[in-house]
């Protein structure tokens, strides 16, 4: 984008692009919307490239790219593109490598891995990754059916509670 608008701003100022205005008409204008901190939501089996571009455009002064990592809210805030030295097999989210020198660390998408610098834990101040992801045993995100199999459990416990103690009252 840099580089276009380098460009484009010469070609101006050389008088060698000539500016039209855009269109009024609503079908030949590009409509542009608002984009939400959903919008941001980390989904490690897309390629580390495209990761690394959602964590840049996520970026203050916007919510920050987000995955979770033991159920807690892990907001992104610098990550690079980065490939395997050698072959690999890892599932998506999961942490393949720390490095405490850097404070970084690797994690295994859909393709590449994605090098998470700078991350914050939700309400927490932002910190180096090393710092706050602690093991190669963990996988970031959103484990949907773990976490539906937690809460119908939890579900199923307060049901219990809930008879003995209405029981409890005849």
């Amino acid at each position: 984008a840099s580089e276009m608008l380098f460009k484009s701003a010469t070609g101006i100022a050389l008088k060698t692009i000539n500016p039209k205005k855009q269109p009024h008409k609503k079908n030949l204008s590009l409509r542009c919307y608002h984009r939400v901190p959903a919008d941001s939501f980390i989904r490690w089996e897309k390629d580390a490239c495209y990761l690394s571009r959602l964590v840049r455009a996520s970026s203050k002064p916007l919510f920050g790219a987000y995955t979770f990592i033991k159920g807690k809210k892990l907001i992104v805030w610098q990550a690079l593109f980065s490939t395997y030295d050698s072959p690999s097999l890892a599932v998506p989210g999961q942490v393949v490598w720390r490095k405490k020198d850097t404070g970084e660390v690797g994690v295994s998408c859909g393709k590449d891995i994605l090098v998470l610098q700078k991350v914050q834990l939700e309400g927490k101040g932002i910190k180096n990754a090393y710092e706050i992801i602690n093991s190669c045993r963990l996988r970031l995100g959103m484990m949907v059916e773990d976490e539906v199999n937690s809460l119908a459990k939890s579900v199923a416990a307060l049901e219990k509670k809930i008879t003995l103690l209405l029981s409890s009252r005849k």
